[in-house]
């Protein structure tokens, strides 16, 4: 298992954070792996078969090029044989405004005729022509739908630079508005809620953080982000990931090495 990631080309970079791809190169293995919760919408393409379950028993087939994310509960992921997946990580205000996307539907968009090429080059293992074809396609899209942020997109920025600070009052007030309205054109621009959205932003900060510093403690992280206390950290990140933070850093460590990342 191998992972790499690249920066988009700069036109993309206020809606797309990241590209990546993922290779597994083991024929006739199966690699379950634990998809926890995201701050970002997740825009995948894969070139082998690949499964997911959410709580049941019943692994469900994932369509080849898939749009989805945000989601407050962890699920299970499959990938059989040897293929490689290319993704693109996109704000939430991206994912919508580029494809309509809504939090609580992932989007299927495996018979786009874009998609479809990129899975054949993902087959043919032309990693770098996908990369280019799925980077145009953003960029034809971006020409289409190019818009300018409104104050809920603006609101939304700020939680990502500010993890754990910002609070849906001050955005208001800083935006001039009330907290009503300001929540109203959030979940329009941005596709869930501002609660939701920083729940999912802190989540994340807290696994980088624990990536980074796993030496660390998890007092000085709670009060870096703005927790109450380190239980109630404890609590937060037991309820996105269904483990505690101690069992996340076992979870890491061999995910790391599963994938290649020392």
């Amino acid at each position: 298992m191998a992972y790499r990631e690249f920066t988009p080309a700069p036109p993309l970079q206020p809606l797309v954070g990241r590209l990546w791809v993922m290779d597994h190169d083991a024929p006739g293995t199966a690699y379950e792996h634990r998809l926890l919760p995201e701050r970002l919408a997740r825009l995948t393409f894969a070139s082998a078969p690949n499964w997911e379950r959410d709580g049941r028993e019943v692994w469900t087939p994932r369509p080849a090029a898939l749009l989805a994310g945000l989601t407050v509960r962890p699920r299970d992921g499959l990938v059989r044989g040897a293929g490689r997946v290319l993704g693109a990580e996109l704000f939430p205000w991206g994912a919508k405004q580029l494809f309509g996307w809504q939090a609580d539907a992932p989007l299927d968009l495996s018979d786009r005729p874009e998609a479809v090429a990129i899975t054949a080059l993902l087959r043919a293992g032309n990693v770098g022509e996908a990369r280019e074809v799925l980077e145009d396609w953003l960029l034809r899209r971006l020409r289409v739908t190019d818009q300018e942020p409104g104050r809920g997109v603006q609101a939304a920025r700020v939680l990502y630079t500010t993890p754990g600070e910002a609070t849906v009052t001050r955005l208001a007030q800083a935006l001039n508005v009330s907290v009503r309205q300001l929540e109203r054109e959030f979940v329009r621009e941005v596709g869930v809620t501002p609660k939701t959205l920083a729940r999912l932003i802190r989540f994340g900060e807290v696994q980088d953080r624990l990536g980074r510093q796993p030496g660390g403690t998890l007092t000085a992280l709670a009060h870096d982000l703005n927790f109450t206390d380190q239980a109630h950290l404890n609590r937060e990140f037991r309820a996105l990931a269904h483990m505690a933070p101690g069992q996340y850093l076992k979870f890491l460590g061999r995910r790391q090495a599963a994938e290649g990342i020392s």
